[in-house]
């Protein structure tokens, strides 16, 4: 049972027959009482009680009983069950989809930010611009080895792949991933045609920094930085 108006949301956890005659109907053997666990459900929380709740259930006029008239039977068999019930772990934490949400959005700004401190204040005095922008001159066909980090279960995972570029247009770079993945891929034969995974997009001023926070529209984001350049031999 949901109930959207008090942002309550009640699980079914036991079900159990009581032995006795339905006050409503007469019939024996019909009634069951139904045990509910209470969650408090709000925006983007949940916090799930020990509070438990039930309700009596005729099965032969398919109602539901009013707690007045409840007969002994089902008091005592309430009252007996609720303590021995196996209950689910009473929680107070961000739900899981809210999390990944926040994680999508600011972890690629955090670690754009450490891609920008580590470039930027963390070089020679004497490195040029061309080594600050590793990256800057990739064309298309160009295959970069990327560290990725990748959304699991609600946390980053590293990784490495190949991205092969595919177009550069204005601000945005499009990167298409290897087929396989590159701790199976042999660095000194990677065929273009074997780069038939997924297509994301990438801005163009991080991209050339070695940073790469990466989209597309039906997979959602990934992370990395990129450790090498291997130009296409034209």
């Amino acid at each position: 049972m949901r109930y959207g108006a008090t942002s309550y949301t009640y699980h079914p956890i036991k079900q159990r027959p009581i032995v006795t005659q339905c006050p409503q109907c007469g019939q024996r053997n019909v009634l069951e009482i139904w045990f509910y666990q209470k969650e408090i459900d709000s925006d983007g929380t949940t916090a799930m009680t020990k509070e438990v709740s039930a309700i009596l259930y005729c099965k032969h006029h398919h109602a539901e009983l009013h707690p007045v008239q409840w007969p002994d039977a089902a008091v005592q068999e309430f009252e007996l069950v609720k303590p021995r019930l196996d209950l689910m772990p009473s929680t107070n934490n961000i739900k899981k989809k809210f999390i990944k949400r926040f994680l999508m959005i600011f972890i690629p700004f955090l670690l754009l930010i450490a891609g920008a401190y580590m470039w930027f204040f963390h070089l020679d005095p004497n490195d040029t611009l061309g080594i600050q922008e590793p990256y800057a001159s990739a064309d298309p066909g160009d295959i970069l080895k990327v560290k990725l980090n990748t959304l699991q279960d609600g946390g980053y995972v590293e990784s490495m792949n190949y991205f092969q570029v595919k177009q550069i247009v204005a601000d945005t770079v499009w990167i298409q991933e290897y087929g396989i993945p590159a701790e199976l891929a042999d660095s000194n034969n990677l065929r273009t045609t074997d780069f038939k995974g997924q297509v994301y997009k990438v801005r163009y001023d991080s991209f050339r920094i070695g940073f790469l926070t990466a989209w597309n529209d039906s997979n959602g984001n990934i992370a990395g930085f990129t450790e090498k350049l291997i130009e296409y031999d034209k």
